[in-house]
């Protein structure tokens, strides 16, 4: 029964990383309100810069070991 209740719970996060991917990133990406006000820099620091493009090699395949290959050798 518990194996039941774990593979039902891997379809279901897969099944909701599937949809996620679908999505795409403009609709997850939150609304560009400009520079930010004077009092926000002076209590939190400036921002860090956000990447965008594609993925590297590396974090692609560090991706694919933690997401993919683990559930392939859990089966």
């Amino acid at each position: 029964m518990a194996s039941v209740h774990s593979f039902r719970t891997r379809i279901i996060l897969f099944a909701s990383l599937i949809a996620f991917s679908l999505i795409g990133p403009d609709t997850l990406r939150t609304q560009d309100h400009g520079a930010l006000p004077d009092y926000v820099i002076e209590e939190f620091g400036t921002p860090p810069s956000v990447p965008s493009g594609p993925l590297s090699d590396a974090l692609r395949s560090a991706i694919e070991l933690a997401f993919v290959d683990s559930m392939k050798s859990s089966q």
